[in-house]
Order: C-alpha cells, then structure tokens, then sequence
C-alpha cells in the first residue's frame, strides 16, 4: 500500500470519528430542549384548561357580577394545581381590564395562551396563562457543555484504535509493495531495453504496459495508449477474431494462440499497416487476468518474401491481359520488360525491345529530355503524359503514357502506354466542327447586327413618316376639323330659333366634330408626341403617365434622377416607346391597381428605365417566351441602344421591367 492510500484512509477515519463526535454534541442538548420545551407547553395547556373551566362555573352562577369577587377567584386559581415558581396566571373582564394575577412576573423567553370565559355563549372575560422557559435554556446550554465533553471522548475514542490498527497493516503492506516494486524493476529494465515491442494487457483487452520499442514501432507515447484497448494497433479484420479469444479466456476457456507465434499485420498511428510475429503469455492475480505479447516486426522479411515470389510471375496476368503497352524501364532508361500488345502495336519482336533505350523508340523526346524527364518523376514519384512512338517501319503513333517509379522494385519505372490514334482523330474533328460553329456564329452575329441595323434604319424611317402623318394630322385635318366645328356653331346660332330638328341634328354634328377632333389629337400624339420634340423626354413621359391614369384610373406615378436629366433625343424616342408599350401590357392584361415608372442615372453615367405594377403577375411556366411580340420588340429597341431588357415577375407578385443602357 502506498503512502498515498494510507493519507486516504486516515482521512477517512478522522471524517468518521469527527460525524459521530459532532452527532453526540449536537444530539445532547437539542433532545434535552426538545423534551423540556414540550413538557413546558403540556403543562401549561392542563394548567389553562383547569382554571378556565372553574372560572366558567362562577360566571354562569354570577354573570353579572362575577368579576368583583376577587377572593373567590383567587381561590379557584390557587385550587386544583400549585402554579410552578415560573409561571403567572391573569384574570381580565370582556373589555381587557385585569381583574386578578396570581403567580411570579414570567421572565423572557416566554410561552403564552389566552382562553376566552364564556356565559351563554358570550365572552365575558380571558384567562392568560404565561410560562417563561428562561431555565429550559440555561439547562440546553449545560447539555452542549456535556455533549462537546461526550463528543470529544468519542472522537478521541474512535481516532486512536483505528489508527493503531492501521499502522500496523501499513508496514506490512510496505514491505510487500517493495518486495513488488523491485520486482517491477527488474522487468521494466528487461521491457525497456528490449529490441521487440512489449505491449500488457489486462483481462478487458486494454493496455496497461508500453515499452520503449513499442513506441518506435507503432509511433504512440506510452501516454497515448496506456487504458486504449489493444484492437487500436490492429487493422479492423482482427478484430473480431481478438474480441472472441478475450471472452474465451474470460469465461476460463483456452485460446489455441497462447506459447506459439503467429503472423499478423499491425497498424502505426499513422494508419499504415506492417506485417508482424506475435507471441502471447498470460497469467492471473487474483484480482484481474493479464496478457503480454512480445512482437517483432517483418517487413524486411516479408519484403524479401514477396520480391521472390514476385520474381516468378512478374505482372504476367496483369499485364499481358492489358490492352495497353507495358514497358518496364531501369533508371537509365533501358526497357527490361515489355507485353504482347506493345510489340504488336510496335512491330518490334521482344527479344528487339528489351534492352533497346527509350530514345530509340520516342519520336519527340531527345535524350536529355528523356534524362531530365525520368529525373522529374523519380522526385514525383508518378506522371501522365502524351508523345509520339516510332514503329519499326518508321510510322508514328500517339501515345498516352502513364508511369509510376516503384521504390521497392529496385528503382524501376513501370509504364502504361495507350495508343491515342482514335482520340485524336475525334479531338480533330470536335477541333474543326468547334472553328466551323465558330465561323457559323461569327456569320449569324453579322447577320444579326445587320438586322438590327436595317431594324434601326426601319424605326428611323417609321418613325419619320408616323412624325409627318403626326404633323399632316395636327396641320390640315385639325385645321380643317376646327374649321367646319366653328361654321357649325355659326349655324346652330344662326338656326337657333328655327327648326328643332335641324338645330338636333346640327348639334349631334358638333358633338361629333368635337369627338373626331379628340380622336385625331389622340392618334397624332400616339404617333409622334408633339410634347417630346419640344419638351423632352421626361416632360413627355409625366404627360403620357397622367393621360394613361386618366384613361384607365389605374394610378401611375413618375420618378426621375436627378431631376434635371437629360436624355439624348436618339435614345427618348426607343424609351418613350418602350414606356407606352410596358403602359398597354399594364391596362390590358397586369389586373394592377397601381404602376410606377422611374427613369434613373446614377453616378458611372448608367441609364436605368423600370416600370413595375401591383398586378397578378406571371409564374415562369406562364410567362409568355422570348419571342412574344411585345417583349421582342421591346428588346429589339434595347438592344439597338446597346443596352438589355430584364423582366422579373412571380404570379401573384407584380411584373417589374427594367431597360438599362451603359
């Protein structure tokens, strides 16, 4: 037992004698307390129901005059039972004033009880009965006196017996624990000098020893593994055979491993696995079975294994299944090896392969590009590339090669080689069909931009003849229209007191003489608006958002920034006609009750055009496709003016179209 355990159970035995000391000391004067102040209030309530009950007899007998006879009262409370020398009993009327007290003044502390006296149900007086428990007090503190007395006797009893007892056990555990510690000595030198790893472990499977070699071998402290199980050193296929040999050993079975070596591979921290030999012992204490295996490591001995075995069938299923060409290659760049498919592809017989250098058959490496190439993926360790093999005719080739630099093989490349004929020639012609869709396209982008230019030249001259029917409207018809509307108010002042058909008729030509002239300013503004070659843009476009709130009741508001734009007259034409044909879309077919049209500029000089409303909007299954005529000629315009047309719109949640021109 180690100094550290005999520290515990001294504390130990001090907790305890210390808990039954401290429950005398307290148990003494709180049970005396308890038993006094209980017997106090008892006597007290016997006493009270005794004087009460005979001072009830004289108020029935004299209800009226029963508190003036003092004596009488007096006598009853001296009667029946002596009042102790600490307590006092008090007579009062119905109104508080005290007919008689009889007994010592109570000293504080004090228990009091009041009880009414009682006359055909009414309360003609009180007694009070008060009882001072001061002495109980002064006897509780004699009790903790005795009881501090009583629980130093027993802390002082229970803390020297044990303690000799246990010194004794104390020495004779030390000398077994150095009789263990030397023997632990000794095999812990023998375990740390030891050329194999040493690894113990206790019935459950975890590790409770890690000597010095086990550390190098695996690559974890001591630190790390001391309490992890052991399957932490071991690949995930041992185990469950590992799990089944700790429960047959548990259970008092034998485990057929235990005096012999078996082969297995173990895993290092860093996850990689190496083959091993494994011999296991174990014994049992009676508290616990341990296991110890004592483990070599084999590599180089496998290694050697596997380069012999591997000398007899050296890639041959692999490789000569391979539809590709293999070469094995030293590090001088001489083929030691090649398959069947390489000198069919080749032409060359294998006897002429093997020993030729690689220079002798790559038609587009020299042979310092090949030296400084195999330099390179030594380093790298593996590489892919493409070059041209030579046949023995002459003929070139591509060649997709893939090598890897094996370490383990003496330092030699192995190669894959994969003719890429075929891959070419579809790289070829994807090259010429990818330059023919270009030229196709640069072609249609000619013909586009033609288009838009003959659309341009299209919207100049409508634009021009819609301005001259514009002017012909407003100039001739109008003048003629107000004209024949002004000889029709002449006539109808003329004829007013004349016949009243005549005068009907010449004003239903007025009316609609006033009607067509509206039309026909109508028609001359939709036309070309007079408004925006003499005001502007944004004077134009204010005026055809309160004539389009007007026609549809449908509220329209305009915005512009900042507000002294200036908007060159090329592009207010194309934008104000994008406006009206967004306005149309609203009142025809958007359900809105309000639309806003904004016209913006901001600081890098671009132009931003949005109208939006409240409408249903459309989904984008329902919205109409690029080619809808409204939309395509809205950015047919756009696109003219080198900008683009951008449309956002959910069901349910409006329509927003923006125009923007850099």
């Amino acid at each position: 037992m180690t100094a550290l355990t005999e520290d515990t159970i001294v504390k130990i035995v001090k907790r305890l004698a210390l808990l039954f000391a401290l429950s005398a000391t307290i148990a003494l004067p709180g049970g005396y307390f308890s038993l006094e102040y209980s017997n106090g209030v008892q006597h007290l309530e016997t006493v009270a129901q005794v004087k009460v009950e005979a001072i009830n007899r004289l108020a029935r007998v004299n209800p009226d005059l029963w508190m003036y006879q003092v004596l009488r009262i007096e006598e009853l409370l001296q009667s029946d039972r002596v009042l102790r020398r600490n307590e006092r009993v008090t007579v009062s009327d119905a109104a508080g004033e005290v007919i008689l007290a009889v007994g010592a003044p109570s000293e504080a502390p004090i228990i009091m009880r009041t009880f009414p006296i009682y006359d055909s149900g009414r309360t003609v007086g009180h007694v009070e009965v008060a009882h001072s428990y001061r002495n109980v007090i002064y006897g509780t503190v004699a009790a903790g006196l005795l009881g501090v007395l009583l629980g130093g006797l027993v802390y002082a009893t229970l803390l020297v017996l044990p303690m000799r007892a246990l010194r004794r056990v104390t020495a004779a555990l030390n000398k077994e624990t150095e009789a263990r510690n030397a023997a632990a000595a000794l095999s812990r030198a023998v375990t740390e000098t030891a050329n194999d790893a040493i690894v113990i472990a206790d019935g459950s499977g975890a590790i409770v020893g890690w000597n010095p070699a086990a550390e190098r071998m695996f690559g974890y402290s001591q630190a790390e593994l001391i309490g992890q199980p052991l399957t932490l050193v071991l690949p995930q296929r041992y185990h469950q055979r590992h799990l089944e040999g700790i429960r047959r050993v548990q259970t008092g079975s034998s485990w057929n491993v235990f005096g012999k070596s078996v082969e297995l591979h173990g895993l290092t921290k860093a996850r990689r696995e190496f083959p091993i030999e494994l011999s296991l012992s174990a014994w049992e204490t009676p508290d616990e079975n341990y296991f110890a295996g004592i483990i070599r490591d084999i590599s180089e001995r496998k290694q050697a294994e596997e380069a012999l075995a591997e000398r007899d069938s050296r890639y041959r299923a692999v490789v000569e299944m391979s539809s590709d060409g293999f070469w094995a290659v030293d590090q001088d760049g001489r083929l030691l090896d090649v398959n069947e498919a390489y000198v069919r592809r080749s032409g060359f017989t294998r006897d002429e392969l093997v020993g030729m250098h690689i220079v002798d058959l790559d038609a587009k490496e020299s042979a310092a590009d090949i030296a400084s190439h195999i330099e390179a993926i030594r380093d790298k360790g593996a590489d892919v590339f493409d070059t041209l093999h030579r046949t023995k005719g002459g003929v070139t080739w591509p060649v997709e090669v893939t090598v890897r630099h094996r370490l383990d093989r003496k330092g030699q490349f192995l190669c894959f080689l994969r003719d890429i004929t075929e891959r070419r020639r579809v790289e070829e012609e994807r090259r010429r069909s990818a330059e023919l869709l270009q030229a196709r396209t640069a072609e249609l982008e000619r013909s586009h931009q033609l288009l838009q230019a003959l659309t341009a030249v299209q919207e100049s001259v409508q634009e021009e003849e819609r301005k001259r029917i514009a002017r012909e409207l407003h100039d001739e018809l109008s003048q003629k229209l107000t004209v024949l509307k002004l000889q029709t108010a002449l006539a109808l002042s003329t004829f007013a007191q004349g016949d009243s058909d005549l005068n009907r008729q010449l004003k239903d030509i007025d009316s609609l003489l006033t009607e067509t002239m509206h039309s026909v300013s109508q028609i001359a503004t939709n036309l070309r608006p007079v408004v925006l070659d003499e005001l502007g843009l944004v004077v134009a476009l204010r005026d055809l958002v309160e004539r389009f709130s007007e026609r549809t009741k449908i509220e329209c508001e305009f915005s512009v920034h900042p507000p002294d734009l200036s908007i060159d007259d090329k592009l207010a034409m194309p934008l104000y006609r994008m406006v009206q044909e967004s306005l149309t879309n609203v009142a025809r077919h958007a359900e809105a009750s309000e639309t806003t049209v904004s016209l913006h500029r901001d600081g890098s000089g671009m132009l931003t055009l949005s109208i939006s409303d409240n409408g249903k909007g459309v989904s984008d299954e329902d919205r109409p496709g690029r080619g809808s005529f409204g939309l395509m000629g809205m950015r047919e315009r756009a696109a003219m003016l080198g900008g683009e047309l951008r449309v956002h719109s959910r069901s349910g949640a409006g329509t927003l179209i923006e125009i923007v021109i850099p």
